[in-house]
């Protein structure tokens, strides 16, 4: 382990960020550790090694945290003589941490998100949290979910500060509500089941309480307060107690009220764009390119707020820049929201976030907008742990400070920031399928197959004509390549014990029932015996989920795996059993498997579907909404 020795005076203020920084990136600091010089410098830094002799000068704390992660890197590669100068092109470049979506990540994750981005030099983390913090007054908000004690905030909070990075509250204010909205106190304050009813006092007073509960956990005066995907926004109670109204009129009356209450305790906010341009598009799409707002648009929106213009799927750098002029017509400041993809699958996207990332970080620099973050959604479940985005993370982190970015550079530099082999985080995209259909790229492969009914097959029409046994057996080879590295050995297990499921269970559908109607008893038999060996697969899958889920995560939220799995785990053995009763004539028949199948998305005819998730794929007896 490297370990480095400071003048005291020199790094004064410092002190706790290092030793969290320490701590994650696996150094160590005290006498007889090699020398480090540290000054200041006015942006940027400027890190220098010479026969032994190291030294480094900081503007931001941040790229303090970031040279002191190239130093390391350097040396524990043998490197003694090197020589950086870079300074940060953005004025804001971060991440967003999704610990809302059933995973709620506990203090050490958070802890170690900080540091990593600091050692990136990203200055700024965004802290989403729909229900999961604490309200004063409202104990059923966030009730057996997970949420942050103000306690938990303020330690984030100081940590980052320690490090160099703004932390900034990321809540809702109108949707993505339905997980507290649940509850019997909010019947009064909500539009729909998503959605908070507008023009109600109850729901000021809940806002409100939510700014005062937050305001003293956060040094950073700024704030996400959401508005995104208001589907419903007007036309269920709303539109029972008050009858038709303009859109735009109604979101930009709550908008109002909002900010008025975030001006009250000192913050200013940052908005989801996407609701103004549903609203201001023929079509009620968000990437419409002929949209038009009203004329007086500016005066309906607040003073005090900014946009977030979000895009995860584009690979076209015209549209990202169409997008950005169109929002340019708010006429208010613009803060551009990427993806690092981790969700609806089992395990990261990256080809995905590098085809959308780096045309997205294109067009921003061509525009002049300066503040960007990457959005890490861990929708469906939160089955992805955050570990997998630090690639992701890294490729916002050198828009900022490279002026080319090149696959080569990103993994060198990834190494020395983490200490991580950046090609062996590529090895855990198991469902990268490495095709050219942006909507292939987004198939959750391995949610799908893990959780689909081996006898209702709803997704084996698709799958028929694949040819996925070659494609699992590589995986499975890259996996057992992977360095060793104990940091990340819970993760690797959790995609070591994954793949084998997925190899042998991706068309033992599609063989079970071309074996039945073919009356061939004997394949049927071997299938079973398959059922069998799955049901032990899925066991080792589970312990491995459970050690990861409880190194990285609050225990809240487990239940809902343990309930995927535990179903999977017994379907299986419902599957088992009736093959072998049909084998030894104990059954005439099974009548589902006598079922045609159909595609589960008839316009994806010889394709994979790419958004068909856990409830869609396990069963069609429950409802789908």
């Amino acid at each position: 382990m490297i370990r480095l020795q400071f003048d005291a005076s020199q790094i004064a203020g410092l002190e706790q960020g290092l030793a969290l920084a320490a701590r994650t990136r696996g150094f160590s600091m005290g006498e007889g550790g090699v020398l480090v010089s540290v000054g200041r410098c006015p942006k940027g830094l400027r890190l220098e090694g010479r026969k032994g002799q190291y030294s480094l000068y900081y503007g931001e704390r941040v790229s303090f945290f970031r040279g002191i992660a190239l130093l390391v890197g350097n040396l524990e590669q043998g490197k003694t003589a090197f020589s950086y100068s870079q300074s940060p092109s953005l004025d804001l470049c971060g991440g967003m941490l999704d610990c809302s979506r059933n995973a709620v990540a506990n203090t050490r994750t958070v802890l170690d998100h900080l540091a990593f981005s600091a050692l990136m030099g990203l200055n700024c983390v965004m802290l989403y949290t729909e229900d999961t913090y604490t309200v004063e007054g409202y104990p059923y908000f966030g009730y057996m979910r997970g949420r942050y004690t103000p306690e938990e905030l303020k330690t984030f909070d100081d940590a980052a500060y320690s490090l160099g990075i703004e932390l900034i509250p990321c809540i809702q204010t109108l949707a993505h509500l339905k997980t507290t909205l649940r509850w019997e106190y909010a019947a009064k304050m909500k539009d729909d089941g998503d959605v908070l009813l507008i023009g109600e006092e109850q729901t000021y007073a809940f806002i409100e309480a939510m700014l005062r509960s937050l305001r003293p956990c956060f040094r950073s005066n700024r704030i996400h307060i959401g508005m995104d995907e208001a589907w419903g926004v007007g036309r269920g109670n709303y539109m029972n107690k008050h009858g038709y109204r303009d859109r735009f009129e109604i979101l930009s009356e709550h908008l109002n009220k909002v900010c008025a209450l975030t001006e009250k305790y000192g913050f200013r906010p940052m908005m989801w764009s996407d609701m103004f341009f549903r609203i201001g598009s023929k079509k009620h799409t968000y990437y419409d390119p002929d949209v038009r707002f009203p004329e007086n648009i500016s005066e309906m929106i607040p003073a005090n707020i900014d946009m977030v213009y979000w895009d995860y799927y584009s690979t076209d750098v015209e549209r990202y820049k169409a997008m950005i002029r169109g929002h340019q017509q708010l006429q208010r400041p613009l803060v551009f929201a990427g993806a690092v993809y981790k969700w609806q699958g089992l395990a990261p996207n990256h080809t995905m976030t590098f085809a959308v990332t780096h045309p997205a970080l294109q067009a921003c620099r061509e525009l002049g907008v300066k503040e960007v973050f990457a959005t890490m959604w861990g929708d469906d479940g939160g089955e992805i742990s955050q570990d997998t985005m630090l690639l992701g993370m890294q490729l916002f982190a050198e828009y900022n400070y490279q002026d080319t970015v090149t696959r080569e550079d990103l993994m060198d530099t990834f190494r020395l920031c983490t200490g991580f082999s950046g090609e062996d985080q590529w090895k855990l995209a198991i469902d990268d399928l490495d095709d050219t259909d942006i909507y292939s790229m987004r198939a959750p492969l391995s949610k799908q197959i893990l959780y689909m009914d081996v006898l209702q097959g709803l997704l084996d029409k698709h799958f028929r004509d694949l040819d996925l046994g070659s494609f699992y057996d590589q995986k499975l080879a890259e996996l057992a390549a992977l360095e060793p590295c104990p940091r990340l050995e819970k993760l690797y297990n959790y995609y070591r014990t994954l793949t084998p499921i997925l190899k042998k269970k991706w068309n033992l559908g599609i063989r079970i029932r071309d074996a039945y109607q073919a009356g061939d008893k004997g394949t049927l038999a071997d299938c079973a015996k398959v059922c069998q060996e799955l049901l032990c697969l899925y066991e080792a899958f589970h312990e491995a989920a459970y050690a990861l889920w409880m190194e990285e995560n609050k225990p809240f939220g487990f239940d809902r795996l343990d309930l995927r799995l535990g179903g999977a785990i017994r379907r299986i053995r419902t599957a088992k059993t009736r093959l072998e009763a049909y084998c030894c004539g104990e059954l005439p028949r099974l009548e589902e498997l006598e079922e045609e199948i159909l595609y589960l998305e008839p316009s994806r005819a010889g394709k994979l579907p790419y958004g068909k998730l856990y409830k869609t794929v396990s069963t069609v007896s429950a409802e789908w909404g």
